[in-house]
C-alpha cells in the first residue's frame, strides 16, 4: 500500500487495514485538535491520558497550588514568591526549633549553641573571644583609625546627620512623650526600668554575669524587704497621684528645701517586719493601700508599729483589687 503524508505532523505513513481511509498517522489519530495552553499560550495536542487538560506538557509537569496562599504555580517550587517561601520557612522552623527563626533568642538551636559555648569555652557569645576582640580592633583601626567605632569622627558625624534627618536633633530622643506613651502601653509605666518584669530580667542577667549578688543567697527577711521595696516603688509610680495625691517626683521636689527630720517619706501602715512575721505577701505590704506619707521624724517614732490591723489591711487590699479590676 502506498504511503500517505499525515495531515497533522506531515510525516509519511502507511495506513493499516483498519484505518485505510485515515488521513492521520497512528500517533496523530488519537489526538484532539490543537488547543492553546492556558499558562504559556503555546498550542499543543492533548494526548488521550490528558485529553481534558488545559495545559501543555511543560506547564502540566509542575502545575500545583502555592502551599501558603493557594495561588496556581507552574515552577519546580512549593511557593509562588519570596514572601510565601519565607512564611513556609517560618512554619518549618516553628516545628523544628520552637520559634519562627532557627537562630532566634529562644530557639532550640540557639540554646544548644549557647550551651556549647558555655561548656567548651566558658563564654556567652563569640564576641567574648580574645581573637575576635583583637580582630575587631584591628579592623576598626584599618578602616576608621580608632579601636572603637564610637570614637571615630566619621561615625559621630553620621550619627548626628541621622539624628537630624530622622528626629530633628543631633542626639537623644526628640519626642520623649511619645516614648512614654509607648512604654506605658507596653509595660504600664512611664519608663521600662520601672516595670517589675524588666527589673527581674535585668537582675537575672546581672546575676548570671556575676555583677550582682544572687537574691537566692540573701537571708529571707532581706529578700522579703527587697521584694516589698520593688512593689512599693511600682505602686507609688502607678497609683500615687490617685491615692496619695503625690508621686515620687513631687516628693523629691518638696524635700529639696526641707530639713532632714521634716522631709517627707513613705511609710507602710502595716510594717514590713510584721508582714514578714505574719507571712503576708509582699504584694499586699507594698500595695498603695498600705502606704501613707509622713515626715521622717514621725516615721522614726512609729518604728515597726502598725497603724492598721491585719484584717483591715486584707479587706482594703481586696477592695483595691476590685476597684481597679485587677485579677
Amino acid at each position: 500500500m502506498p504511503t500517505i503524508k499525515c495531515k497533522t505532523c506531515k510525516k509519511e505513513f502507511r495506513p493499516s487495514k483498519h484505518y485505510i481511509d485515515s488521513l492521520y498517522c497512528h500517533h496523530c489519530r488519537h489526538l484532539k485538535p490543537k488547543t492553546k495552553c492556558k499558562n504559556c499560550g503555546i498550542e499543543f495536542h492533548a494526548i488521550k491520558k490528558y485529553k481534558d487538560s488545559e495545559y501543555c506538557s511543560s506547564c502540566r509537569k509542575y502545575h500545583k497550588n502555592c502551599e501558603i496562599c493557594g495561588k496556581e504555580i507552574f515552577v519546580q517550587a512549593r511557593t509562588c514568591s519570596k514572601e510565601c517561601a519565607y512564611e513556609l520557612k517560618k512554619a518549618s522552623w516553628l516545628k523544628s526549633c520552637g520559634t519562627t527563626h532557627n537562630f532566634s533568642k529562644n530557639s532550640i538551636s540557639r540554646k544548644n549553641w549557647e550551651g556549647r559555648l558555655k561548656t567548651e569555652e566558658g563564654i556567652d557569645n563569640v564576641f567574648q573571644r580574645e581573637e575576635v576582640k583583637e580582630k575587631s580592633k584591628k579592623s576598626h583601626l584599618e578602616k576608621l583609625g580608632v579601636e572603637n567605632p564610637s570614637q571615630s569622627k566619621i561615625i559621630k558625624e553620621q550619627k548626628a546627620k541621622t539624628g537630624l534627618r530622622n528626629f530633628g536633633v543631633k542626639a537623644g530622643f526628640v519626642d520623649i512623650e511619645k516614648c512614654k506613651k509607648t512604654w506605658f502601653k507596653k509595660y504600664g509605666v512611664k519608663y521600662p526600668s520601672q516595670c517589675i518584669e524588666v527589673k527581674k530580667r535585668i537582675r537575672q542577667k546581672n546575676e548570671e554575669l556575676g555583677i550582682w549578688f544572687p537574691l537566692s543567697k540573701l537571708p529571707e527577711l532581706e529578700l522579703y524587704r527587697y521584694n516589698v521595696g520593688i512593689i512599693t516603688r511600682e505602686n507609688i509610680n502607678r497609683y500615687g497621684e490617685k491615692y496619695l495625691l503625690t508621686n515620687a517626683k513631687e516628693l523629691y521636689q518638696k524635700n529639696k528645701n526641707l530639713k532632714f527630720k521634716e522631709k517627707l517619706s513613705v511609710d507602710h501602715k502595716f510594717s514590713v517586719i510584721e508582714g514578714f512575721k505574719n507571712k503576708i505577701s509582699p504584694e499586699i505590704i507594698g500595695s498603695i493601700i498600705n502606704l501613707e506619707i509622713m515626715t521622717i521624724s514621725e516615721n522614726s517614732k512609729k518604728h515597726k508599729r502598725c497603724s492598721v490591723t491585719r484584717q483591715k489591711l486584707i479587706n482594703d487590699y481586696k477592695n483595691f483589687l476590685n476597684e481597679n479590676k485587677i485579677n
